[in-house]
């Protein structure tokens, strides 16, 4: 029988994610994430993420988005001092910050303050209010939006 190594968490980034790349090129993200177990403990988890997932993540979350995070357990030392999360897919529970202010031609104006919440899309100075609507939660994968990822190696 095949051993188990599966992990579901569901929390909030403490940080933006920090987004690099590898000495073969490959798009590797890494964040911090807060799991609470009740209104005053908190478990802390570093996450990394490769290739399209990495760059999906990299470039729609931010610091306080809630998330859930599927992936395995990884030790990256023998005494097993450093331990993460290896992603295989992150499902985006709130929308991106969308403009709180919308002028009467329906544009949104450069440095108009922003919101968060279930639906909104990337802000974007004069942008029209047809691009404003977006959709609550997306589940995006390492090969795509809605995909399931393949294991990464260890």
């Amino acid at each position: 029988m095949k051993d188990l190594n599966s992990v579901h968490l569901s929390g909030r980034l403490t940080a933006d994610p920090s987004a690099r790349r590898s000495g073969e090129g490959r798009a590797v993200t890494s964040f911090r994430l807060a799991v609470h177990r009740d209104a005053d403990n908190a478990d802390f988890f570093n996450v990394v993420c490769f290739d399209r997932l990495a760059e999906s993540v990299a470039r729609h979350l931010a610091k306080s988005r809630r998330v859930i995070v599927e992936g395995r357990v990884a030790q990256r030392d023998r005494d097993g001092d450093r331990v993460e999360i290896i992603a295989t897919d992150v499902h985006f529970l709130e929308g991106p910050r969308r403009p709180a202010v919308v002028d009467e031609e329906g544009v949104v104006p450069a440095g108009a303050p922003v919101a968060t919440g279930p639906v909104a899309a990337a802000p974007v100075a004069a942008a029209p209010v047809a691009a404003v609507a977006g959709v609550g939660a997306a589940s995006v994968g390492a090969a795509g939006v809605g995909a399931r990822a393949e294991q990464q190696p260890a």
